[in-house]
């Protein structure tokens, strides 16, 4: 998330920046939330009916003095006056996510929903390279061709991550893996097109030399594959093309889903 304050010069003798609690959207470029940050924004721009809530059960769980001093230092802390304590601030936001409206909800909703996604695919693609980060060579074309059929296969296989707030229900959770699979299948299928195209531009010509004349070999940078084509016709290798379903989405993401 990014959190923003509004801040202004203070003229006064010892000069410090003043720093609201204003309300700010959840930057859904980025992966992290600062979720205490976000409690506090929801906290201290409240509307009335939830400031009532918080209060009655403020009152409750620390008492009415310790809410007096809340009540008095309230304004002084939303516009920046005044320093916000660590007690306090660990108050608010221990009992903030039991008064979270739906406008708050749907924006923790949106924020993982796309972490997800975004977690999902880079995990995958860390694992990847990790699994290629040394160059294997490869005798025939044919393999290539097995080893991107193995990636597809794993790809399949992912499973739902853990989610950090309880706000998706089970078919937002699924959805939001099944375009991550998406993505990951579009990105091997585009990988293993460039190379299908460049098999069947060069290896036709190649195959008019005669054998033994010459050596050579293809690599594959994105897997760290050097395959050797020197006696490879195109009518060698069988080109494979992987099941990528379209994706339906119906849920209350579905704007970004489509994106």
């Amino acid at each position: 998330m990014s959190w923003r304050y509004r801040k202004y010069r203070s003229y006064s003798r010892s000069y410090q920046p003043k720093f609201f609690f204003s309300e700010k959207e959840i930057d859904f470029t980025t992966e992290y939330l600062d979720y205490s940050q976000f409690l506090l924004q929801e906290f201290f721009t409240a509307d009335l009916e939830t400031r009532q809530k918080l209060s009655n059960f403020y009152i409750q769980e620390y008492g009415s003095l310790s809410f007096a001093y809340l009540k008095r230092k309230y304004s002084e802390w939303a516009n920046g006056d005044y320093h916000l304590t660590d007690l306090m601030k660990e108050r608010i936001t221990s009992i903030m996510p039991k008064f979270l409206n739906d406008k708050a909800k749907h924006k923790l909703g949106i924020h993982e929903f796309m972490a997800s996604i975004k977690n999902t695919v880079k995990s995958f693609q860390t694992s990847q390279k990790s699994t290629f980060r040394s160059t294997s060579n490869l005798k025939q074309p044919q393999e290539v061709v097995s080893i991107f059929e193995k990636e597809y296969e794993k790809i399949q296989a992912l499973t739902i991550r853990n989610f950090r707030f309880n706000v998706l229900t089970e078919e937002e959770k699924e959805e939001a893996l099944e375009i991550s699979k998406y993505i990951l299948e579009i990105k091997l299928q585009k990988a293993f097109d460039q190379i299908e195209r460049d098999f069947n531009t060069f290896l036709p010509f190649m195959f008019k030399f005669k054998r033994g004349i010459f050596s050579d070999s293809y690599s594959i940078t994105a897997f760290n594959l050097k395959v050797d084509i020197t006696n490879t016709g195109i009518d060698d290798i069988e080109i494979p093309k992987f099941k990528i379903k379209e994706i339906e989405t119906n849920s209350r993401f579905k704007e970004y889903s489509d994106k």
